[in-house]
């Protein structure tokens, strides 16, 4: 049986000013290279733990405006320099996020100039390698990198560029536990012309490995068709499709390597459009994914669609808005649902958020168990009547409605619904 949940949300952000809760910097001193990312805010709600996060659990469905949840920077420290004709780099990016301790996201070496290769780049350690992303749901679709490794990148083919990594499943700050081993190999070929403005991307991935659930074998291929000037002048299109199965992960990175969980079959379609014309900007996402789990045979279907509008008022001051509806459906034995994620249980259930983001959530509920009929909720240990028919109680700006299906009685007693 399908079961099916549904998340909508509207944000607004009456101003965002640039570089100071969410932004991005860069300087260069003395020859070495300095840039970083930092974002945080205020939470004025501390009575039920929730801030920010919501989402149905699906990779493209945290619509990320007052929805981050999450504290932190990364500063990248970069020295280049030349040796007997050949460009070297040393490069090393620390990062804090939350309560966490300081964490190592790159360290690497990277040459360049050789005299059979003068545009590749050869690198050793541990290095991002972030192909593209979709910046209102903070993720990057296509995205190899992060574990130790080697490669090269930017080989002239043909008028086309080619790179290649080779990977282990070990990182600066965590390796894999005893008699767990994992490898992965990316190919990358960029710059593929296949009309006016328009450019091909292809990523293939391929991972092997030892002590892994239901074994260590998985693949994947992505490719991405990137338009500029789509339709209108100033309009630019990103077309994404991908597939992956076992420990290879859907943007090209490894997939439950722990030795305790299995791999998955994954398909996604994704498109996006980016504009800017003068002062007013945005961007908007539409997405399609299958996950199934390799070994119990869990199923779910996410689907994405939402926008972001942005109007500059001067140089470092925007106003910012955003509204998105997602949807979760799955067969099979769900995982339990945790504050920030709907999720799933057997029993069909159906929830619904529209809000700002920002806005703090007070008071909890919880379905009350028993018949698919009732039309309470349990709020602070109270069952209190439904304000109306399938929905709870609506009482500020921010409206969560958690809806029993019709086919019959609830199986999960706890699943929650927050209220306000």
């Amino acid at each position: 049986m399908m079961k099916r949940n549904r998340l909508t949300a509207v944000a607004l952000a009456a101003a965002c000013l640039t570089g100071l809760s969410n932004g991005a910097m860069a300087m260069e001193v003395a020859g070495f290279e300095f840039n970083g990312y930092s974002r945080g805010g205020p939470v004025f709600n501390h009575e039920d733990g929730v801030k920010g996060g919501l989402t149905l659990g699906g990779e493209l469905q945290k619509f990320r405006l007052g929805n981050e949840g999450d504290n932190g920077i990364e500063v990248n420290f970069a020295r280049t320099f030349d040796v007997g004709g050949i460009k070297w780099k040393v490069n090393y990016m620390p990062a804090k996020w939350g309560s966490g301790d300081i964490s190592t996201e790159q360290a690497f070496v990277e040459m360049s100039g050789f005299s059979f290769a003068p545009e590749a780049k050869f690198w050793a350690g541990q290095r991002r390698l972030r192909i593209q992303d979709v910046h209102i749901v903070d993720n990057f679709l296509m995205n190899y990198g992060d574990n130790q490794g080697a490669g090269v990148t930017d080989i002239p083919i043909g008028g086309m560029k080619l790179g290649v990594g080779v990977f282990t499943g070990d990182k600066f700050d965590s390796n894999q536990p005893a008699n767990v081993k994992a490898r992965r190999i990316n190919a990358d070929l960029s710059e593929i012309n296949t009309n006016p403005g328009g450019k091909l991307r292809v990523l293939l991935t391929a991972v092997s490995g030892s002590g892994q659930v239901n074994g260590g074998s998985g693949s994947g291929i992505s490719v991405s068709h990137n338009q500029k000037d789509f339709l209108i002048p100033g309009l630019s299109n990103a077309l994404f499709v991908q597939t992956s199965s076992g420990h290879a992960r859907i943007d090209g990175q490894f997939e439950s390597i722990d030795g305790k969980s299995a791999g998955k079959r994954v398909f996604r379609i994704a498109d996006s459009i980016n504009w800017q014309r003068g002062r007013f900007g945005g961007q908007a996402l539409i997405a399609y994914q299958t996950n199934k789990a390799d070994v119990t045979g869990v199923e779910t279907k996410d689907f994405s669609l939402g926008g972001r509008g942005s109007y500059a008022f001067t140089k470092n001051f925007k106003g910012l808005a955003e509204v998105s509806t997602t949807t979760r459906k799955g067969t099979g034995p769900g995982p339990a649902p945790v504050q920030g994620h709907a999720g799933w249980r057997p029993g069909a259930q159906r929830g619904l958020l529209v809000a700002p983001r920002a806005a703090p959530v007070r008071d909890q509920g919880q379905l009350e168990p028993g018949s698919g009929t009732r039309q309470r909720c349990l709020v602070r240990g109270q069952w209190q009547d439904f304000a109306h028919a399938g929905g709870c109680a609506v009482r500020s700006l921010v409206v969560r409605a958690c809806q029993r299906s019709r086919r019959g009685s609830l199986a999960d007693p706890e699943r929650v619904c927050e209220l306000v």
